[in-house]
């Protein structure tokens, strides 16, 4: 997992790209929301920008984060 993860309420991704994603369905509002993460694309060019799903089944991002490649994760573990 990343360790900083972004709210949505702070910042989005600037250009078209894949990012790790916390999300929540929003059922009722008596239910505690329970968290999955996974890849999701985000449409930044897009008319209205989104991560891929998002409304779907009332889904909604909370939280993302940009994906790293294998050589900046390994770069970064050399620091």
């Amino acid at each position: 997992m990343p360790s900083e993860w972004i709210s949505v309420k702070n910042q989005l991704p600037e250009k078209d790209q894949r990012c790790i994603c916390r999300y929540v369905f929003n059922h009722c509002e008596d239910q505690e929301e329970i968290p999955f993460y996974q890849v999701l694309f985000y449409y930044a060019t897009a008319d209205k920008p989104h991560f891929q799903g998002e409304g779907e089944f009332g889904m909604r991002v909370t939280h993302w984060a940009p994906l790293v490649t294998v050589e900046e994760a390994a770069e970064n573990d050399k620091l």
